[in-house]
Parts: C-alpha cells; sequence; structure tokens
C-alpha cells in the first residue's frame, strides 16, 4: 500500500461526504437531516473550507451529469441544466437572511 498524501486523504473524504449527501437524498428525497449532519461534521471537523471544498466536488458532479445526460439526449448541457433550475422563479435575494445557521435555516436577528 502506498503512502498516502494529506491532499489524497482530503479528497477521499470529500468524495465519500458527496456520496454520502446523495445517497441519503436518493433513500429519501425529504431527508435534508442526513445531508445536513454530513455537511456538518465536514465544517466541525475540517472547517469552512472542507464545506467550501464540497460544494466544489458537488458543482463538479452535477456538471459531469449535466454533460452525459446532455450527450445521451442529444442537447446542450446548458439548456438542460437551464430547464432544471429554472422551473421555478429565481429567488429574491434581497428577501434571502444574510445569517444562515448550521442547520441550513434562516437565524433569527435582533432588529
Amino acid at each position: 500500500m502506498r503512502d498516502r498524501q494529506p491532499h489524497d486523504l482530503c479528497a477521499e473524504v470529500l468524495d465519500q461526504a458527496a456520496a454520502d449527501a446523495v445517497r441519503a437524498l436518493l433513500a429519501d428525497p425529504a431527508d435534508g437531516h442526513t445531508v445536513r449532519a454530513v455537511v456538518g461534521y465536514l465544517g466541525e471537523r475540517f472547517g469552512p473550507d472542507a464545506v467550501r471544498d464540497l460544494a466544489e466536488v458537488l458543482a463538479a458532479d452535477v456538471a459531469e451529469l449535466m454533460t452525459v445526460l446532455g450527450e445521451v439526449q442529444g442537447r446542450d448541457p446548458h439548456v438542460l441544466l437551464d430547464e432544471w433550475t429554472h422551473d421555478e422563479p429565481r429567488p429574491d435575494l434581497a428577501e434571502v437572511p444574510e445569517a444562515i445557521d448550521g442547520r441550513g435555516s434562516p437565524r433569527e436577528t435582533p432588529g
């Protein structure tokens, strides 16, 4: 067995976390608790950079899936992504709370 470098271990942890989050949602699309637990674990154990890295890994996975789906359907992956993400009105960013707690819920802010 070769010696693994810290970068390799981090990539393995991120890949596993991404798979765990997706697996939880495939098993139960309403199970946001498990996804929050995975993200919370990464944040607590490895810090906010790991959470950003997880988002990057998941975005890369979605891009790869859109590319493959586009090839299968003979369509532009950008169009597929737009159709997939724009089936609801875009959020009004002025209404999005600036403070979001670790559970993905808006924090009560004094005001």
